[in-house]
């Protein structure tokens, strides 16, 4: 049989050669035949040396299984033959059908299935290896180009599975699982371990189902605790692969709750301070990294992670103060620990991993402690200088700006939480000095930024990465949670005037590219935020921020708000920044408000409301209402008019109180009057919640809808600045809202109060005393006759609008009959005249009444004695009456000339009585 194969022949490989392989070795005459045996299986492996056919999977697991029977009698007859059988399922699987891949999908599964617990029965680590390696390789897939490497020639036509195929029944099968078990039991041969480590490397490396299947058995824990610390460096650069692939494709919290015990902590600090103390090779330190980005996601998930009792956050604390520019060539030189640190790429990475693991790590209540032992907060303040000053640091002028960047965002999370060493390093006296050399002009000095990294974006060529960030440290600060005593030393230390001068110049700088984009939006919004927080309770510091001209800056960010309102999010907290800022710094001191007076700063204020975002309305409205307790700023609201609607600020109040109802979803009538009595203020979303029973320490519905909305401000303003609005400038709808407007309070508190403790009351089964009840029922019964009264209140201008309109329309048709009759008599006097001119009849007729009225018109007697003057005259032709002169043209001087007529004008004297 062997003669008749020729070399490079693919035979197809049938059950038939499956068979007899099996009944040779169970043959009770040939079971010892070990030489015949050796040569099927080489014949076997030969024949399918392209990969077994789905059809025959079934025979060739029967045909292994009894292989490993044998291989425990003897080993050195089988294991290479059973060996190069297992190599071959790395190969994909033949189908002689396109639909053999759904038709042998469930043979596939149990023969993979088999596989894994071959791994842990079978005796043989070779073996062990071999199926570890076929597996990886069969879920990876190997390329065309090493398919046709493959010696002999296809006969048949067989194609292999594809390799997603294949990927998706490895998943099905659970062979992680038992690759798992395995590490479990294997304890002795290192490269045992190896070939399963890089297994479950591959198979974890994009598959979500492979790794919950490590983490359902556990899987993290076991390579943490007994894989990281091996003494083979590809088993822990695998293990760490593996926790990667975990944490990136499999539930980042069971990863962390597997990894988060004392054991695993301990072994992760033992690896991260071993690497620390000996990485050398860039292999070496990309794996330190690695085990830091492992640390920093982990301490993200898990807050029960024991880093402050393993004194693992105590060793971070000491490698990160590498990087301090004060002490870092001293700590390099002083600690052995950190002898093979160097200012290369790895190690400028580390540095700046093990500074965001600071501050995820700060999070802990117990690492505070911790924190401000290493002096933590030193470290990162000695970046906070100007990059002009010398160094002696070996990190170049880019690494420098990325830390020095790094650490003030560092220190925005880690300062309020240190703030007395904050305080005790003068941290806000060096990030004064650095505000101030920001704020140099760039003749000044000669520093560039990089605009390197994420914290440098829009920092190219300026300073402005810089001051971003050091005056979101100052408001991390002083904003918030913010301590007078912190205040008071950066009031004593010349904040508000520097602060005012940084952005006075940003108000003056020309327009560049860098002038308004998002970036110097966002300081001049955190320059402010600081000034509110400076100014805010504190009369002295707001007569400082008005004697050092800040209210004309204010004011001047108030104008510019209705033109870019409309520009983004950035400018919208930009003019929130702005009216928080007016509230805190302007309002409560008589002299700074005259001077936002004189500046036109309430006309300011309500051309922001008007034309602003809705989101600013509440903050501008409390701002009024506050300054408004100023009379000379009641003068101010009530004399402002819209420059493009020409509404004044009733109008504007009533405009915004309908669009709040309308966000509401709030019932009313076409013309804005109420709809019910019951609860007029009440709006759909709180109908829908309905009356909840709530424990005494929460709100009622009725006093949340206070905080959320703008109601209660639009009421306490209208109330100082009067309900007596004039007559003209503001029409119907707007007196039918300010009706409701101005029984707010009653319709709150008596009204929507009462009934809610009334429906608490029901709710919960209980009935007040008969007094009481009484009591209630009054109350509810007068707010309603309340609501009756301004609903009739609001017919009533609805009918006085409606019998002015009908007094504007008389008045129109009035005007249009006027005019009709006006036209009728100028058409029939131009009729009568044209009548006249071409009928001489109808001339003589008029000459006739003509006569008959001046006749009519004098005495009927003449008394004797005195003489009549006749003021007609017998020769003229004409139907007028005559002036006393009438001047004649004659005809032209040709025509007299030629008939020897006279050219002078004939002037008839008028005939007078």
């Amino acid at each position: 049989m062997a003669s008749s194969l020729v070399e490079g022949e693919y035979l197809k490989p049938t059950s038939m050669s499956l068979e007899r392989a099996m009944a040779l070795i169970q043959g009770k005459q040939s079971k010892n035949v070990y030489q015949r045996h050796q040569k099927i299986l080489h014949r076997l492996a030969q024949k399918y040396k392209r990969g077994y056919i789905l059809s025959e999977l079934s025979e060739v697991c029967q045909l292994i299984s009894l292989i490993n029977e044998k291989l425990k009698e003897n080993s050195e007859i089988y294991e290479e033959p059973m060996d190069r059988l297992i190599a071959l399922f790395s190969l994909p699987f033949l189908k002689e059908k396109a639909s053999d891949e759904n038709t042998y999908s469930t043979q596939v599964i149990e023969t993979l299935s088999f596989l894994g617990k071959l791994s842990s029965s079978c005796s043989s680590e070779l073996i062990q290896r071999s199926i570890a390696k076929a597996i990886g390789t069969f879920y990876v897939g190997r390329s065309k180009e090493d398919l046709d490497m493959l010696p002999g020639e296809i006969v048949l036509e067989l194609q292999g599975t594809s390799r997603s195929y294949n990927a998706v029944l490895v998943e099905r099968s659970g062979v992680t699982i038992s690759f798992i078990k395995n590490l479990q039991d294997t304890t002795g041969n290192v490269e045992t371990q190896l070939a399963f480590i890089d297994t479950l490397q591959l198979l974890s490396y994009n598959s979500a189902v492979n790794c919950n299947h490590i983490l359902s058995v556990r899987g993290a824990s076991l390579i943490c605790e007994e894989y990281l610390l091996s003494n083979n460096k590809s088993i822990s650069f695998l293990s760490i692969e593996i926790l990667w692939n975990l944490l990136e494709n499999g539930s980042q919290i069971m990863v962390s709750e597997q990894i988060s015990s004392m054991k695993s902590i301990c072994t992760l600090q033992s690896l991260f301070n071993t690497l620390v103390e000996t990485a050398l090779s860039k292999e070496d330190k990309k794996l330190r990294n690695d085990v830091i980005m492992i640390v920093s996601l982990l301490a993200a998930n898990s807050t029960k992670a024991p880093f402050v009792e393993s004194q693992f956050l105590k060793d971070i604390c000491e490698t990160a103060k590498f990087s301090d520019r004060d002490q870092g060539s001293s700590v390099s030189s002083s600690s052995s620990k950190l002898k093979t640190l160097t200012y290369d790429e790895e190690d400028f990475e580390m540095i700046k991993s093990l500074l965001c693991l600071l501050v995820t790590l700060s999070s802990l209540p117990a690492a505070l402690k911790v924190l401000s032992s290493q002096s933590v907060i030193q470290s990162l303040l000695s970046f906070a200088v100007s990059n002009d000053t010398p160094t002696d640091s070996g990190w170049t002028s880019a690494q420098f700006e990325e830390l020095q960047l790094l650490s003030l965002s560092c220190l925005s999370s880690l300062a309020p939480k240190l703030s007395e060493d904050y305080i005790s390093c003068q941290g806000n006296t060096r990030l004064l000095l650095l505000i101030e050399w920001c704020n140099k002009k760039d003749e000044e000095s000669s520093f560039c930024g990089h605009g390197n990294s994420f914290h440098g974006t829009g920092g190219r060529d300026n300073k402005l990465a810089q001051l971003k960030y050091t005056l979101r440290l100052l408001l991390s600060v002083c904003g918030g949670r913010g301590e007078e005593w912190i205040l008071q030393d950066l009031h004593e230390q010349g904040a508000i005037p520097l602060i005012i001068a940084l952005l006075k110049d940003m108000q003056l700088a020309p327009p560049t590219g860098s002038h308004g984009n998002p970036i110097t939006i966002e300081i001049e919004s955190d320059a402010l935020m600081v000034l509110s927080c400076l100014c805010e309770n504190n009369i002295h510091r707001k007569e400082l921020f008005g004697g050092y001209e800040g209210v004309p800056i204010l004011v001047k960010y108030l104008k510019s708000g209705p033109s870019l309102s409309v520009n983004g999010d950035s400018y919208q907290r930009l003019f929130l920044s702005t009216v928080d800022c007016v509230w805190c710094s302007i309002v409560g001191h008589s002299s700074v408000e005259d001077i936002f007076l004189e500046e036109g700063g309430v006309f300011a204020l309500l051309d922001l409301l008007n034309k602003g975002p809705s989101n600013i309305k509440g903050l501008i409205l409390g701002a009024l209402v506050d300054l408004c307790e100023n009379q000379k700023a009641v003068a101010h609201v009530t004399a402002w008019q819209s420059k493009t609607d020409s509404i004044n600020c009733w109008s504007l109040l009533a405009h915004i109180w309908r669009q709040e109802e309308m966000d509401m979803g709030l019932p009313r009538e076409d013309k804005g009057t109420l709809v019910g009595t019951t609860l007029p203020l009440m709006g759909a979303t709180q109908n829908a919640q309905g009356m909840l029973p709530l424990p005494t320490r929460h709100y009622t519905a009725a006093i949340e809808d206070v905080r959320e909305n703008v109601r209660a401000k639009i009421y306490a303003l209208c109330t100082r600045i009067g309900f007596s609005h004039p007559s003209d400038g503001i029409n119907t709808e707007d007196k039918i809202t300010l009706c409701i407007v101005e029984n707010y309070l009653d319709f709150k508190v008596t009204l929507q109060l009462w009934y809610e403790v009334g429906s608490e009351l029901a709710q919960e089964g209980l009935r007040p005393t008969s007094p009481d009840q009484e009591c209630l029922q009054e109350i509810i019964h007068c707010s309603e006759e309340r609501a009756e009264e301004v609903t009739r209140q609001q017919h009533e201008l609805i009918d006085e609008q409606h019998r002015r309109d009908l007094d504007e329309e008389y008045q129109f048709y009035e005007q249009l009959r006027d005019a009709q009759i006006s036209g009728e008599r100028l058409q029939e006097k131009e009729e009568k005249l044209i009548l006249r001119t071409t009928n001489y009849k109808c001339l003589q007729e008029a000459k006739e009444r003509q006569v008959t009225a001046i006749d009519a018109s004098r005495p009927s007697a003449i008394s004797l004695g005195e003489r009549f003057h006749t003021t007609n005259q017998s020769s003229l032709n004409v139907t007028t009456f005559c002036s006393r002169n009438i001047t004649i043209a004659t005809s032209p001087m040709k025509i007299l000339s030629e008939n020897k007529i006279g050219t002078a004008s004939q002037v008839a004297p008028a005939t007078t009585s």
